[in-house]
């Protein structure tokens, strides 16, 4: 997607929405608009284990509130001044292109007073970067598989029928065999082992024990990956790395062979302690 994209034209883009089992959507902060997102990991986030991802394609073109794009930026700010809306000062719309409308927009007031406002100057949805909120406390507390998510925003849509549903996604499975998906697992268990490896190399300077790294590493939050995998992942690192590997074996029994007199091997130079 692009940042200050606007009017969506695109037919054949898919979106998605996530939601968990037993939804309310009484309990929805922006009551009656409906959020949905071209990138499905965003989507699986919402709708968690035992939810729902539904798939969705444009029937026509919408026009999208972007603050990131000029146009929009300055249309609402010369309404507000209009209408004389001075807590949408210039400020406030500002903070509207990066950070979860919810966090700006505080109190139902001020949320349902600007969805009205962008109602009337004719769009038929906005962009929220809501990741800034919600997400950074529950989700991706140290690993960088969450920057795929900063740059995705949600789209809240007024009128859903502008939309088709395409198919539903009911497992991790499936939603993983589209291309935005695709390989999101192999990436987080290979940044958890970039994590645990981190550990690893100081664990002799700060006094850490493989079952304290282990039981540290475990409490990093993922998006894909259960408890085992996790936990598999954690164990493969600390297990590789506490094997020598071949070329280390065969150093050392060099060096136990012809001690201090070898410096080195196959033209590895050896730094001896």
């Amino acid at each position: 997607m692009i940042l200050d994209e606007q009017k969506h034209k695109n037919l054949y883009r898919r979106y998605y929405q996530g939601r968990i089992k037993d939804y309310d959507s009484s309990e929805a902060i922006f009551k009656g608009w409906s959020y949905l997102t071209t990138q499905p990991m965003y989507a699986y986030f919402y709708a968690k284990d035992g939810g729902r991802v539904s798939e969705y394609v444009l029937k026509t073109g919408i026009d999208v509130f972007n603050a990131n794009c000029d146009t929009d930026f300055y249309k609402l700010k010369r309404y507000a001044i209009k209408n004389d809306v001075t807590w949408l000062n210039y400020d406030t719309i500002e903070r509207l292109k990066t950070k979860d409308w919810s966090d700006v927009l505080k109190g139902d007031d001020k949320r349902s007073e600007i969805l009205d406002i962008l109602k009337d100057l004719g769009y038929d949805g906005f962009f929220n970067y809501e990741y800034s909120g919600k997400m950074q406390k529950e989700l991706f507390s140290d690993l960088r598989t969450k920057d795929i998510l900063p740059n995705e925003p949600a789209i809240g849509v007024l009128d859903k029928t502008a939309f088709t549903l395409v198919r539903y996604y009911d497992s991790l499975e499936d939603l993983l065999t589209l291309d935005k998906a695709k390989g999101f697992k192999e990436q987080e268990k290979a940044e958890i082992s970039e994590k645990v490896l981190a550990f690893l190399r100081i664990k002799n300077q700060v006094g850490l024990s493989d079952e304290r790294i282990k039981e540290i590493c475990m409490n990093t939050k993922t998006l894909t990956l259960t408890k085992l995998e996790l936990e598999k992942a954690v164990d493969d690192c600390i297990e590789d790395y506490n094997t020598p590997s071949e070329l280390m074996q065969k150093i050392q029994e060099e060096l136990e062979k012809y001690g201090h007199s070898l410096n080195t091997y196959n033209g590895i130079r050896i730094f001896k302690k």
